[in-house]
């Protein structure tokens, strides 16, 4: 039986080549570094970070010819984040960025939001014109939402060998994830619905739901001949 206990940590700017936090998996091309307001607030806990990691693995012989063997583990889950649109001219915090060079989104960061502001339910009067009122958005820091719960999982194998001559066919019988543990690995950080309802301060619905789950209970069975 072996046993091991990891503790880690990642902070930055970046987790590397893609970007978990969008599902962004083209190397080296993600959006997080194209607008300067993209990058506030990126610095912080980020999507690679598992702080503790347990696990347990090791084989029994039962006889000569049968054994048991156990895999299990037990992981932290992933930081959280918060994703939006960078705030719009007219609030207080409004990004710098937001036009281009000839005074429209293009070139600017009003052309997509990608960014670690998000809408807080809050309105005040646009600074350009205080009648009208406008959706308010705050900085978010990197990974500062929480953390997915833990993932549990414990696979169990059985192996059986069959003298055959001078040889063995052995017989193998694996189940992974025996107790069908459904812990959720990602989800929508995506918190601003889009940049044409920001002033209205309309929210993604999905916002924090899974996206993706541990793989099921599943089996494998097979059979081998040494000579």
């Amino acid at each position: 039986m072996t046993t091991s206990y990891t503790y880690s940590r990642s902070r930055g700017t970046s987790e590397g080549y893609v970007s978990s936090n969008n599902d962004q998996t083209d190397p080296g091309v993600t959006s997080e570094f194209d607008f300067g307001s993209g990058s506030d607030g990126s610095y912080g806990q980020t999507p690679n970070e598992r702080t503790h990691s347990l696990k347990v693995f090791g084989t029994y012989n039962v006889t000569d010819v049968f054994s048991i063997g156990m895999n299990a583990s037990l992981v932290s889950g992933r930081p959280k984040s918060c994703l939006g649109n960078v705030p719009i001219p007219g609030t207080p915090n409004a990004a710098f960025d937001y036009y281009g060079a000839d005074g429209t989104t293009k070139g600017g960061s009003g052309s997509y939001g990608y960014s670690y502001y998000c809408l807080n339910g809050q309105f005040a009067p646009d600074t350009r014109n205080p009648s009208k009122m406008l959706a308010q958005s705050s900085l978010v820091p990197r990974g500062s939402v929480g953390n997915l719960p833990w993932t549990k999982n414990f696979d169990i194998s059985l192996t059986y060998k069959i003298p055959v001559e001078k040889s063995f066919v052995t017989l193998s019988a694996t189940i992974y994830n025996l107790f069908n543990f459904d812990a959720p690995q990602t989800i929508d950080e995506f918190k601003d619905y889009s940049i044409a309802t920001q002033a209205a301060g309309r929210v993604n619905l999905n916002y924090g739901l899974p996206t993706s789950y541990q793989s099921p209970r599943s089996a494998r069975v097979s059979a081998r001949y040494d000579f």
